[in-house]
């Protein structure tokens, strides 16, 4: 190798070097002494130019606000993002981006607004804790909602303390059964899912064990319940029209044939004695 190509060789390792350190001082590392060399401040104060310069051009092509394109021949066609996409934070970015001041939350207005609902309002934290905090409390307010719209749990959870969302979710189990049932015992009083309540109507307290009827609300009896409407409208219309009812509970009509009546393979009656 002649000289020639030997200081070009050397040139190239050293430029190699000094673009490596300029590197590591623009993003805030230490240079180690065992790569730090005399490099000319001209050459980082240009690199840092350059890396505004692309970081500028970089902003104006993700901005939130697109010109016509082919993709949906729109014009000045602004992207909505939902808050199921955002993050925390990444209201003030978009709002640095678009030049604009940030929204402030609809509740307080004294907070940036980071979380949009689907109405498309924004809340901060707090405000929108409280607004499911307050549906837990006032059945009228469950679901949460904004401008009559539902705000979703899912949609908005990771705003919120993780704590807190568990306990809103167990309180929505309640508030949003068809048939809310409690044990019937003062003392314990518990919400009873609907997954508790059995064929014969009645349902197992999960924290105590007791069983509640879910027509009277009292605790478990025998026989019919004077408050479950359907078996009373049934004994009604069974009385006019004539018909018997089973040990088992069922109701039997007779319309042909003799009186002996066999019910199920150990039970037999007569119709005029039964």
């Amino acid at each position: 190798m002649d000289d020639s190509n030997r200081q070009s060789a050397r040139d190239r390792r050293l430029q190699e070097q000094q673009d490596h350190e300029v590197a590591l001082r623009l993003a805030g590392y230490d240079v180690p002494s065992s790569i730090a060399s005399d490099y000319s401040k001209a050459d980082e104060d240009l690199a840092r130019e350059i890396y505004e310069d692309e970081l500028s051009q970089l902003l104006e092509s993700t901005s939130l606000t697109t010109e016509a394109g082919p993709s949906t021949g729109k014009t000045n066609e602004t992207l909505e993002i939902s808050a199921q996409e955002d993050q925390p934070g990444d209201t003030d970015a978009r709002a640095f981006v678009q030049g604009r001041a940030p929204r402030n939350c609809v509740a307080c207005h004294d907070s940036p607004g980071i979380i949009a609902v689907p109405c498309d309002h924004r809340y901060c934290v707090h405000c929108l804790t409280e607004v499911f905090r307050n549906a837990m409390s006032d059945g009228s307010a469950f679901p949460p909602r904004c401008c009559r719209q539902e705000i979703p749990i899912a949609d908005i959870r990771l705003y919120l303390d993780q704590s807190f969302v568990q306990e809103f979710e167990k309180r929505a189990v309640e508030l949003g059964a068809a048939h809310q049932l409690y044990c019937y015992e003062s003392t314990c009083s518990a919400f009873i899912p609907t997954d508790k309540i059995r064929a014969d109507d009645n349902a197992q307290c999960p924290d105590c064990s007791r069983w509640t009827c879910m027509h009277c609300k009292a605790q478990r009896h025998d026989g019919d319940c004077q408050e479950d409407e359907k078996v009373q409208q049934l004994l009604q219309v069974a009385s006019q029209e004539g018909w018997r009812r089973c040990e088992c509970g069922i109701m039997i009509e007779l319309n042909t044939g003799c009186h002996h009546m066999t019910v199920s393979p150990t039970l037999a009656i007569c119709w005029i004695v039964y």
